[in-house]
């Protein structure tokens, strides 16, 4: 028997119906897992929003499935009419069926090629989660970019409502998946049967969702890390079975006029839309091998009647215990009703009014936390820390300190320029840790999410007030632990101001260094600065020590050199003096007296070169005083007697004169005088082996 149009509207309203429920309460999930940073909810919204996908798919074939069966009421009708009047062209052919064609289009394209995109949208999430949650990302370099979230995961402060969403979820899932199946058992619609799935998918995610915040709230985070896992390995699965439901229906026989079922139906969580299923299989096989039927037994019918109540008590049983907290021996809890504030419980077990109406919030209060003000610290596998190395930190923090100069340079080094502005970039690690000494204080600081970001504001701020400051070569070397000293007590005061309820057991300037750049240029840059201002220092030692031996070589010592310099200097400015400033002779006799004594006294070349001067002085003196002296007495002989003076000096003129050359004397008779003089050096070594030289 077939079913009429009717039964096939009602199927696509429903479907149209659990395709809504399930995107509206998706898309709650998403936009609370986004703004409430949740990694959990993100996942399971996305696994229900591509599971709705099946519902929109099963809308349009079920509602083509009513214009099939409209259209062949209508080609009944003809069929009718062409009968009675006995026309040979009266039947329809199947050529005309339109609908009947777009239907089995749908079944053969359409659902597979769908059930495969929702497949590969499943895996995709699936494999892309479980990877960003177990993986730790690197660069190239072997730089950690992001660690594993199972090792970072940080239980979600708002995990109430993520639990009300989850809870709304999983028994609209429940629900309707259920009635879904019911309906699917009617063989015309049994293609609900995959919808149901979708529900029970929507069921699976909101119960896991709402037990993981249940157990956080109970204290415990171990459930939640493990699920970030646990949702994707689901979404794989199912993406699984897609895949092999539609390699399976690809050989699967058929009977004729039989609806294709669906890849996209998944016989896992159609277990849990339709529990009976799997009992009566199994109760089909017992009966089948031992003959008893277990479906048909007054046990299995009190059970089937008696499972929501048991579910509705098992739920009970979960909220009544929401009544009871216990405290841990390092923790102080604070109680609220209705969201206000009633008292505060130490160690021990609380009683107290279920959940929603009162709240019991546990804090640790006696185990230190900590976090960076700055750049964090790099790993520990992280065996040596330089400035150009990799520290294989995620983001290091870069302060703005004052860039200062190294001790020994004076500043203004380059003619009209100044370093009183000059400012530099460093990366400091300043690691806080504090413990919570007023738990009412802390509580009342701020809203739980925003406690440890406002502290950390409050430290961060005094932490860049105080470093600008400072200049850069004060935190490098000498006062770091100074700073850290008045980093620390600042911080201390800025909290206290605050009415934090924090006590700061640590606080110190663990590590200072430049941004280390592009393959450390940066560092080396810097390096390369600090390495040309030791130099230039260095230099100006070398020029200051060979200006002191200069001085010392000149004058013996500095002291002596500095004091002929300064006696100099006096002297000139005597003989630059004018008008009535002018200095008097006998100043400048005494001034030159001074330095005259001031030169004796001295050691050095320059008490060497005076010396010299004055012998050589005091020989030309005596030399020309002695010529003086003899011109005198040669005066005295030229006036006793003039002519024997004159051939005195002629004879003895000549004599100088004549008493290196050769002389030759002849007589006055000969007429034609001429020498023949051989002139050939006889002792060239070109003419030792020659006769003629014998």
């Amino acid at each position: 028997m077939k079913a009429d149009f009717r039964t096939f509207a009602r199927a696509a309203g429903i479907s149209l119906l659990g395709l809504g429920i399930q995107l509206v309460l998706g898309l709650a999930l998403l936009i609370y897992g986004f703004i409430g940073k949740d990694g959990a909810a993100v996942t399971g919204a996305t696994i229900t929003l591509i599971l709705s996908a099946g519902w929109l798919v099963l809308a349009i074939v079920l509602d083509q499935h009513r214009r099939e069966r409209i259209e062949a009421m209508e080609a009944d009708s003809l069929d009718a009419v062409a009968a009675r009047e006995s026309s040979v062209f009266g039947t329809v052919s199947d050529d005309l069926r339109v609908q009947a064609k777009r239907l089995a289009w749908m079944h053969r394209a359409l659902v597979p090629t769908v059930s495969l995109l929702i497949a590969a949208a499943l895996l995709s999430v699936g494999i892309i989660k479980y990877l960003q949650v177990t993986g730790v990302e690197r660069a190239a370099e072997g730089k950690v970019l992001r660690d594993s979230l199972l090792n970072t995961y940080i239980p979600v402060p708002q995990g109430t409502w993520a639990m009300a969403i989850a809870a709304v979820m999983a028994i609209a899932g429940f629900l309707f998946a259920w009635y879904s199946s019911a309906l699917a058992r009617t063989p015309q619609v049994r293609i609900l049967r995959a919808g149901a799935g979708a529900s029970a998918g929507m069921f699976v995610v909101g119960l896991l969702i709402a037990v993981m915040n249940l157990v956080e709230l109970a204290g415990a985070d171990k459930f939640g890390r493990w699920l970030l896992v646990v949702l994707p390995v689901v979404a794989v699965v199912l993406g699984v079975e897609i895949v092999l439901s539609f390699v399976l229906n690809l050989y699967r026989p058929r009977k004729p006029g039989e609806m294709p079922r669906p890849a996209l139906e998944s016989w896992l969580l159609g277990l849990i839309a339709a529990p009976d299923r799997l009992a009566r299989s199994v109760g089909g096989a017992i009966q089948y091998q031992f003959g008893v039927d277990i479906t048909g037994s007054w046990a299995y019918d009190k059970l089937r009647a008696w499972t929501p109540r048991l579910i509705l008590l098992g739920l009970g049983v979960l909220w009544v215990m929401t009544c009871f907290t216990v405290v841990g021996p390092d923790q102080r809890a604070v109680h609220t009703r209705w969201g206000s504030r009633l008292t505060e419980r130490g160690p021990g077990l609380a009683i107290h009014l279920p959940w929603p109406i009162d709240r019991v919030e546990r804090v640790r209060v006696t185990g230190v936390r900590e976090m960076p003000l700055a750049t964090t610290r790099p790993p520990a596998d992280v065996t040596h820390i330089l400035w150009t190395n990799d520290h294989r930190i995620k983001e290091e923090s870069m302060i703005l300190v004052r860039a200062g100069r190294p001790a020994g340079l004076s500043a203004g080094v380059v003619k009209g320029q100044s370093d009183e502005g000059s400012l530099a970039l460093i990366i400091v690690e300043v690691p806080l840790m504090y413990r919570i000494a007023d738990l009412g204080k802390f509580e009342a600081l701020a809203e739980p999410s925003s406690r440890t970001e406002l502290i950390g504001a409050i430290a961060k701020r005094e932490l860049t007030r105080y470093l600008t400051t400072l200049e850069a070569d004060q935190l490098v070397g000498p006062k770091r632990t100074e700073a850290s000293i008045e980093l620390r007590s600042r911080i201390e005061k800025a909290l206290a101001e605050a009415d934090s309820g924090v006590e700061v057991t640590f606080c110190a300037i663990e590590g200072v260094h430049p941004p280390r750049g592009l393959e450390g240029a940066t560092a080396a840059a810097y390096e390369q600065i600090v390495g040309d201002q030791v130099r230039a220092i260095a230099k100006q030692a070398y020029a200051q020590r060979d200006a002191t031996s200069a001085l010392i070589q000149a004058a013996g010592s500095v002291e002596s050199a500095r004091a002929i310099v300064g006696g100099l200097d006096e002297l000139e400015a005597l003989r630059a003096a004018r008008g009535d400033k002018a200095a008097t002779p006998e100043a400048l006799a005494q001034q030159e007296a001074k330095l005259d004594a001031l030169f004796s006294a001295a050691g050095g070349e320059a008490a060497s070169i005076l010396a010299r001067a004055r012998a050589e002085r005091w020989q030309r003196v005596m030399l020309e005083r002695g010529r003086a002296e003899a011109y005198a007495g040669r005066l005295s002989a030229y006036q006793a007697n003039p002519r024997l003076y004159l051939a005195t000096a002629y004879f003895q003129t000549l004599t100088d004169v004549l008493k290196d050359a050769r002389l030759y004397i002849v007589d006055d008779s000969v007429a034609d005088l001429r020498m023949t003089i051989d002139l050939k050096d006889v002792g060239s070594s070109t003419d030792v082996f020659s006769a003629e030289t014998k």
